[in-house]
């Protein structure tokens, strides 16, 4: 009977190593590309993803890319975009889900972004490593751009550089920006939120 109850525990321990993913893993902090290697996937994960993130800074462009497993649905094949000043103040994170193993091992592009104005505005402000920030005004909404951000948080990205930023009234944003909350980019941890919400963005009345 031992001998039996070991037996099936073993296979029952193959059958569900069997079950779990196999996802390409790397991450890049300067580039969009990186080609990484096959890992087993814990049984919580759902989907290989891979992630372009993109800021645009005044003249500053930073990059990353990863790849991994995923266990949060509600990051798939998404385009967040948090718009916060004339084009120079942009951040655009693009996630893409499979469900097969080593799925996520082909190149990412992230679509042009859409600079065609809609007739919709939200305040805009935009501070580096501070909480707090005036409001300049208000800003024209771009493309999908349909919400208006406000956020404050730390992130902490995976080669652990920490910088916190202040988004009152952050701009416009893209829905899938509000419905992605603190877990909107894969390789970065949104941390000690003070503020995070959206509204939808206003019309232009004249």
């Amino acid at each position: 009977m031992t001998h039996c109850c070991l037996s099936l525990a073993f296979l029952f321990t193959l059958l569900s190593a069997g079950s779990s993913l196999i996802c390409y893993e790397c991450f890049n902090s300067t580039g969009t590309y990186c080609r990484g290697s096959p890992i087993t996937c814990p049984s919580t994960s759902t989907s290989c993803i891979k992630t372009v993130e993109i800021a645009r800074i005044g003249n500053a462009i930073l990059k990353s890319f990863s790849r991994g497993c995923n266990d949060n649905e509600q990051l798939c094949n998404k385009d967040v975009i948090m718009n916060s000043g004339a084009g120079n103040k942009v951040i655009r994170i693009v996630n893409t889900c499979c469900h097969e193993d080593y799925c996520n091992d082909c190149i990412v592009r992230a679509p042009p972004y859409n600079v065609t104005l809609n007739t919709l505005l939200c305040p805009v402000c935009f501070k580096h490593s501070s909480y707090r920030c005036l409001s300049s005004g208000y800003i024209k909404c771009r493309g999908r751009e349909t919400q208006c951000m406000n956020i404050a948080a730390t992130l902490v990205r995976e080669d652990n550089s920490t910088f916190k930023f202040s988004l009152m009234g952050s701009g416009c944003s893209t829905q899938d920006g509000c419905s992605a909350g603190p877990k909107m980019m894969p390789t970065s941890k949104v941390v000690d939120v003070t503020r995070l919400s959206c509204v939808p963005a206003l019309p232009i009345t004249h």
